[in-house]
């Protein structure tokens, strides 16, 4: 059975949330001590005209009555709850806002465990006095069009996980728009891989590494997960998937590997899931972005049932085959092949040009007493190449 090559894979709007310190960061562990981080939203399933409203949107050009808002958090990987913001002595946690190309020295410090923009209610930042106001489309940076839309911001901080008893981070987005009609607001939802906020790189440590994630994206499809420690050989190892919202998904093992870990994908609602590997004493690996489809998509990669050649190929195979007889002794020969030959090869009252291949076919298998018996007058034909008549002749 083929696929429908018309067939397109039904997406769910989903929204997908990256970190960037200098590259995209999907491992155990962020940079703290300032280091600037840029926060990244792309939304993914919409319509075109969806995401060009809410460019129009966040860039002043949508209906008067439209808005749309954007916000980070903070939270535990442990309870999925907001950070709480400490104070050790005279050193508060702190988030330092920049806009899109704004230096450092010109960030806006933020002591609350969100931040975000708002195209109705957001403060300019040279009018700021409360912390926990939503800022305006000058800390926001929008990029793409047509099939995604990234929203990003860019900040620093100096949280870390040692002076929160050890517990590990993930961000969360929340992406809500209205149009301004009757429709009301929409939300999309999104969550980062977990990680460790640290001031320094940790010290080496055996963990589970995702390296590739390969699946078809629809409930009960295989889902291959490729990487280092997650072999069959490790039996403390699980892998989960997260959806927007912070809860995950534990998928047990289906099929021994010795080098990837083989499961089956849950009947979960379609959108963007991060996969990841989960240690029996909680240590997690980096995560992938996967997305499963909605009921009713074709597979990710098309069923063939066979493999063509290439037309070049498949060209000169037929017509070896057309003129390179398997007749390989006089005492196999069909003289009826000969009448086939020549039907293949039509009388025209105007002169033939004989094809190379077809004289060099004569050749191979004619001698004179066949071409006497079928009246062949070899020499009235004309060729292309004068030196063909001789091989003829």
């Amino acid at each position: 059975m083929t696929t429908n090559p018309c067939k397109r894979k039904r997406q769910a709007p989903s929204l997908v949330l990256s970190l960037t310190q200098d590259k995209e960061i999907n491992g155990g562990w962020l940079r703290s001590n300032m280091r600037a981080t840029v926060l990244s939203a792309r939304t993914s399933g919409l319509s075109d005209d969806d995401n060009d409203v809410i460019r129009r949107i966040v860039l002043g050009n949508g209906h008067p009555q439209a808005w749309a808002s954007l916000e980070f958090t903070l939270r535990y990987a442990d309870t999925t709850q907001p950070v709480s913001m400490l104070q050790r002595n005279r050193y508060k946690d702190t988030f330092n806002l920049m806009t899109p190309c704004g230096p450092m020295h010109d960030a806006k410090p933020c002591y609350e465990n969100h931040f975000g923009v708002h195209t109705k209610t957001g403060t300019p930042a040279s009018r700021r006095d409360m912390y926990g106001d939503a800022w305006t489309t000058e800390m926001l940076d929008v990029k793409g069009s047509g099939e995604s839309l990234e929203l990003s911001m860019r900040m620093a901080t100096n949280v870390t996980s040692h002076t929160h008893n050890g517990r590990r981070f993930y961000w969360s987005a929340e992406l809500t728009w209205d149009i301004g009609t009757t429709q009301g607001a929409r939300t999309l939802c999104a969550t980062s891989h977990v990680f460790d906020y640290r001031p320094r790189p940790p010290p080496k440590a055996e963990r589970p590494e995702i390296t590739d994630v390969v699946c078809d994206g629809r409930a009960g499809d295989l889902l291959h997960v490729i990487g280092v420690r997650i072999g069959d050989e490790y039996d403390d190892v699980t892998c989960e998937i997260v959806n927007g919202s912070g809860i995950d998904f534990t998928l047990q093992r289906t099929k021994a590997s010795k080098h990837s870990y083989v499961a089956r994908l849950p009947e979960v609602p379609a959108g963007i899931y991060k996969v990841q590997m989960r240690v029996a004493d909680s240590t997690t690996s980096n995560a992938l972005d996967l997305e499963i489809l909605l009921p009713g998509s074709p597979p990710a990669t098309p069923l063939h049932p066979q493999t063509l050649a290439t037309p070049a190929r498949q060209e000169e195979e037929n017509t070896n085959m057309k003129w390179n007889s398997e007749l390989d002794t006089k005492t196999e020969w069909n003289p009826n092949l000969l009448d086939d030959a020549f039907a293949n090869f039509p009388v025209s009252p105007q002169p033939q040009v004989a094809d190379e291949k077809f004289v060099d076919w004569l050749c191979n298998h004619l001698d004179d007493e066949d071409i006497a018996n079928h009246d062949l007058d070899i020499p009235d034909l004309q060729f292309e190449d004068p030196n063909a008549v001789a091989l003829c002749c």
